[in-house]
């Protein structure tokens, strides 16, 4: 950039102003002030929640357990299951299906 400026007699130049070092620190202050109110926020938050969160337990609920071990029993057998259908299904698949097609010659 060529620093000589050309102007058009009667034009008006708009320099650009910097702020002053106090207008900075003082931007600078306002932040800084706000990052400590929102820091000093959450550490409040988890005081408050802790208190309503009440201790483990070890009792279980016969129905939560019984649907748990049903969960759990019948997986397997849902597993197999997919697996059976998928061999039979192969089963059935004629042979030539996985072939690669010939091409034949005339």
């Amino acid at each position: 950039m060529s620093t000589e400026i050309e102007r058009v007699a009667g034009e008006t130049t708009v320099l650009p102003v910097s702020p002053s070092p106090l207008t900075e620190q003082a931007d600078t202050l306002a932040i800084l002030e706000d990052l400590r109110h929102e820091s000093e926020r959450t550490t409040e938050a988890p005081a408050e929640m802790a208190g309503d969160v009440r201790p483990f337990s070890w009792d279980i609920d016969p129905e939560e357990m019984a649907t748990a071990i049903s969960t759990a029993a019948t997986l397997p057998w849902i597993i197999w299951l997919t697996g059976m259908s998928l061999a039979y299904s192969l089963w059935l698949a004629p042979i030539n299906l996985f072939r690669e097609p010939t091409v034949e010659q005339s």
